[in-house]
This record gives C-alpha cells, structure tokens and sequence, in this order.
C-alpha cells in the first residue's frame, strides 16, 4: 500500500518542526506536506521491501538521478546495509531534457541526455533511483537505455508520485511506460520541495518535504 498524501491546509509549518529559513524563502512554504519522521519511516520500509526482491550477497548498483535524487538515495543505501546483505555499489547519473516537440498542452516529447557510461552498469542488478514522477521522460529514458547496455535487472523506486491533474493523453502513457516498481508517496499535483528537491537550488537540505508556491 502507498501512503497517500493530501494538502491539509491546517498543516504543520516549517517553525512548528524547529525549522527557519530566510524571510523570502520561508514566505514561498505553504506547510509541511511529509515530516522527517514519516519520510524515515517510509524509507526503512522501502528498503525492507526491496531486500526481498534479490537474493543474499547480490551486487546492486544504485543509480540516484541527480540531482534531486541524492539525498533519498543516500538514506536508502544506509537502510538496505541494515536489512540487507546486498553488496551495494553507487554510479551516480544527471539525466538533462529538452523539448523536441510541443502539443497543445505542453511538450509531449523531450530528449533525455543521461551521464552514465554502460560498463558502469552493464551485466548487473541495477536500482534506479528518482526523486519524483512528474511526466516520466526521464525514468522512461532510463528504462530504455539500460535495456539497450545489456543491464542484467533494473527496479525503479520514486520518492514522490504526483498525481498530474488533467495529464494529456500522451502524458498517461508516458508515466505508463516509466511507472514505477516501489515509490514512497503519493502526492497532489503541487510544487514541492526539501529531501534533496529544490525551489530556483535552494530548500534541498530541508529533512522533509513541503508544498511551495512556485511563482513567488
């Protein structure tokens, strides 16, 4: 079962969880959508989850997509060396998009350029780790590319699934392609940040997550 999360408005602050910020970032935070415990509860059992899917001593390679990724995939890796005895390995990605076409609702279609080199990956187990579903060009990319290097295995675990509201037809079966084996949370379709997602480079540090408004 995914935990859902919804947009409580009488939520948690940032001050009310022993968190400050300068003045003109703290007046972007709505509330705190994901508290630090939660996030670390839900990581636990992730890595719970994922101990089951290979046997003893398997090599892993953990690829975290950056930069977003980073601190979830860090905290993940320390769980799976406590319930696990997965020999874990780290080969880090940056997965860039551009538009190459544009429908009436958005770009439908993007190149992804990802940053790996295949001997890094090929022949093993691989875990792909991403920070949030959005449209899924990149994990759909990722997929695509590892199957072509001759990757042994790859599961894919997402923090955050953002349930898009009206997504295009196009879209759908985007987020199809790329779903997810394990994801964290389910989210409204909101601007978030903290836990290594950022607003403009700035809140990754925070150890939740919270809503922001974008546009301030």
């Amino acid at each position: 079962m995914i935990p859902e999360v919804s947009i409580d408005p009488s939520g948690t602050t940032l001050a009310q969880h022993g968190i400050s910020l300068p003045e003109a970032l703290e007046r972007r935070v709505q509330r705190v959508l994901i508290p630090e415990a939660t996030l670390q509860r839900r990581v636990s059992e992730l890595a719970r989850l994922l101990a089951n899917r290979y046997p003893n001593g398997t090599q892993v390679i953990v690829t975290p997509v950056l930069t977003g990724a980073f601190v979830f995939a860090a905290d993940l890796g320390c769980a799976l060396a406590a319930e696990s005895t997965l020999d874990v390995h780290y080969a880090l990605t940056k997965a860039s998009t551009c538009s190459i076409a544009t429908g009436a609702d958005g770009p439908e279609e993007r190149r992804v350029r990802i940053d790996l080199q295949p001997s890094d990956v090929a022949g093993h187990s691989m875990l792909l780790i991403d920070d949030i579903l959005d449209h899924g060009f990149t994990i759909a990319a990722l997929r695509d590319q590892m199957s072509e290097w001759g990757v042994h295995s790859v599961q894919v675990c997402v923090l955050l699934d953002k349930q898009l509201t009206n997504p295009s037809p196009q879209i759908r079966a985007k987020r199809a392609k790329a779903a997810p084996d394990l994801v964290g949370f389910k989210i409204p379709d909101v601007w978030v940040a903290g836990y290594g997602l950022d607003v403009a480079g700035a809140m990754r540090h925070l150890p939740c997550i919270v809503s922001v408004n974008w546009d301030r």
